[in-house]
């Protein structure tokens, strides 16, 4: 019983208890539904990518024509109580880019009309319907060394920032840390 409410107590104290996911994507999720990226989401997105050679020339070793939104997609997304367009930009995994990914990990971009709001690379990325400064709370989860972490995001005065993680080994659900004060 102890445990039971110590579960619910983090999940309370990290804002999670009452916030349900509005939008969620994985490295494996198919994009064959998606919109490809507009002109100016390509610009955007890969304007941040401080080795766009090195993507370039994967296209060319592969034959494929260095032609970027063929391979990013969006989807629009609802990212704010406000008034305002958002999307979501990820790589598309046909053809598969290995630039955009790691071992599980996948590259993405949450946009507004004129900038880039958030970007990561993780296992996943959810929006939540809980909300701070009319922003929606996202959080980032990686799997690694048998632990999962959910990082979640908050909006504030600089933009998004890290408010706190969790880490729940997999073996072991029930056990969870603060992995912003300390690893396994």
């Amino acid at each position: 019983m102890q445990k039971v409410l110590t579960i619910v107590a983090l999940l309370f104290f990290h804002g999670l208890a009452f916030s349900a996911t509005i939008f969620e994507n994985s490295t494996e999720d198919s994009t064959k539904q998606w919109k490809t990226a507009s002109k100016h989401s390509v610009n955007l997105t890969l304007n941040s990518i401080n080795n766009r050679a090195q993507l370039d020339a994967e296209l060319k070793e592969n034959g494929l024509q260095v032609n970027h939104s063929r391979f990013l997609v969006e989807k629009t997304i609802k990212l704010s109580n406000l008034d305002g367009n958002y999307k979501f930009i990820r790589p598309t995994n046909d053809p598969y880019i290995s630039f955009f990914y790691g071992a599980h990990v996948f590259r993405y971009w949450i946009i507004s009309d004129k900038k880039i709001i958030f970007s990561s690379s993780s296992d996943s990325v959810s929006i939540l319907s809980t909300s701070h400064h009319g922003m929606k709370d996202i959080v980032t989860s990686n799997y690694r060394g048998g632990y999962m972490y959910n990082e979640t995001y908050r909006f504030g005065v600089n933009g998004y920032q890290a408010y706190s993680c969790q880490a729940n080994s997999v073996s072991e659900p029930a056990v969870i840390f603060d992995c912003s004060k300390e690893s396994p």
